[in-house]
């Protein structure tokens, strides 16, 4: 029988999914939004259906359409668990590994851990991201990563192995220069209300985005990493909330004060994650070992 729904239709689906339009999808194909539209087009012919509804600025998928990708999805999470298991019998060459970690964790200690592993014998290629809040879970689930370091928050058990890496907690800091840090009392949230929050966008492609805004400020200033806070936050260009390994060095050198306020932000633990259904490698082996013994804060 013809197969008439192909992987490239599918990864066409999924990506104006996730990027609203025929164009942007095109792009992160590196290809040209007509290409992405003939091949729409023809699976729609073909199955007699519209994926798509286009009567509006962004692409929505129609009923029909969320389940060929519902579907879809995990089709091409078994093509590309075939392909990794095809390649790791080749012996020499392991496949590919993705790591993401999530902004909370120490750059520099995942890169102590690269250091080593290129002095083995494995011979496979390494891809790093960076990802915050939901976007640690999001990655995994829709494999833009085999393993994450630094999930928190909820999870589904049933899908993922975990392994507890640690508990971050955080504080309240602010620039020396800070025109609250002259208050000599705890800080409440009127006292907050009219200097910008700095808050870090969370990076989930699929699962509903979180934000750390701590009260209904006038200004928010959005940024990409939990770093890019910290040194805003350092420069007195805003408040908030940051993890006490990362401010640590920046509070004993007198760059930032400590603060307390009336607003609770309670410590979170933090875990190594991975995909149940994901078929390891040498590689991914050797770094889940390594991770586990890491002292990551």
């Amino acid at each position: 029988m013809k197969t008439i729904i192909t992987i490239e239709a599918l990864v066409a689906i999924d990506a104006i999914h996730r990027y609203g339009t025929f164009a942007l999808a095109a792009k992160s194909l590196h290809k040209v939004p007509s290409a992405l539209t003939y091949t729409v087009k023809k699976l729609e012919y073909d199955l007699k259906v519209s994926l798509f509804n286009r009567d509006k600025q962004r692409a929505t998928l129609t009923q029909a359409g969320k389940k060929v990708l519902e579907q879809g999805r995990e089709i091409l999470k078994a093509t590309e668990q075939l392909r990794k298991s095809v390649q790791s019998v080749q012996g020499e060459w392991d496949g590919e590994l993705k790591i993401a970690r999530d902004s909370i964790i120490s750059e520099q200690k995942l890169f102590d851990t690269l250091h080593l592993f290129n002095k083995t014998k494995i011979n496979a290629d390494i891809y790093l991201s960076e990802e915050v809040l939901g976007g640690s879970l999001d990655a995994i689930e829709n494999n833009r990563a085999d393993i994450v370091v630094g999930l928190t928050g909820d999870f589904p058990k049933t899908k993922l192995n975990t392994f507890k890496i640690g508990e971050v907690q955080f504080v309240f800091a602010l620039s020396k220069n800070h025109p609250l840090v002259k208050i000599k009392d705890t800080l409440t949230s009127d006292a907050l209300k009219n200097y910008p929050t700095i808050v870090v966008s969370d990076t989930s492609k699929w699962i509903p985005p979180k934000d750390s805004i701590i009260v209904n400020q006038t200004k928010v200033i959005k940024v990409h990493s939990i770093m890019s806070k910290l040194k805003l936050q350092k420069q007195g260009l805003g408040i908030g909330f940051l993890p006490l390994h990362l401010a640590h060095p920046y509070i004993l050198k007198g760059d930032l004060v400590v603060k307390e306020c009336n607003i609770p932000k309670p410590s979170e633990n933090v875990y190594i994650a991975w995909h149940k259904d994901y078929i390891p490698s040498k590689s991914f082996n050797w770094f889940l070992e390594k991770f586990k013994k890491q002292q990551w804060f």
